[in-house]
């Protein structure tokens, strides 16, 4: 039977090659979607969005992971995307709720490292995100007290 450091540095292996196939093996086996590595804390989705792995990213975060993690270092999944101009990946991520304002140890957020090219498009991006929050807390506070009228 493998130890759980072994299936552990499988996964991370699996995020990092952007193999998605043995990602959701493992997640089937049980493993957590958000454990960390124990040399900085990093997550699956760290690793995978170091690389730009977008196969895996989806399947990481279509499983549950947490897009706002931050390791020990305080960075982000989006920041290691931002910074390594990955950015219709980062859009991605900001669109499943992953946040700008973010900042790591250094006080640095994402839009710090962020090229300044990229800059705008990913305010953009989080500006839409927040809109469709905002309406779909709306829908369903009108929803609700239409139910509410109509008892």
């Amino acid at each position: 039977m493998e130890s759980h450091t072994t299936i552990l540095f499988q996964f991370f292996e699996a995020a990092r090659t952007n193999n998605p196939k043995r990602v959701q093996r493992l997640l089937d086996s049980g493993i957590s979607v958000n454990a960390r590595d124990d040399c900085n804390g990093s997550t699956a989705l760290h690793f995978a969005c170091l690389k730009g792995a977008r196969q895996v990213i989806e399947v990481l975060v279509k499983n549950g992971a947490d897009v706002n993690v931050r390791n020990d270092r305080g960075v982000t999944p989006l920041y290691y995307l931002a910074q390594s101009r990955y950015e219709v990946m980062a859009i991605y991520l900001i669109h499943q709720g992953a946040r700008l304002d973010i900042a790591d140890v250094q006080s640095f957020s994402v839009l710090d490292v962020t090229p300044q090219f990229m800059q705008q498009e990913l305010i953009e991006a989080a500006d839409i995100y927040q809109k469709s929050c905002r309406n779909a807390m709306r829908r369903t506070y009108n929803s609700s007290r239409n139910m509410v009228a109509g008892a």
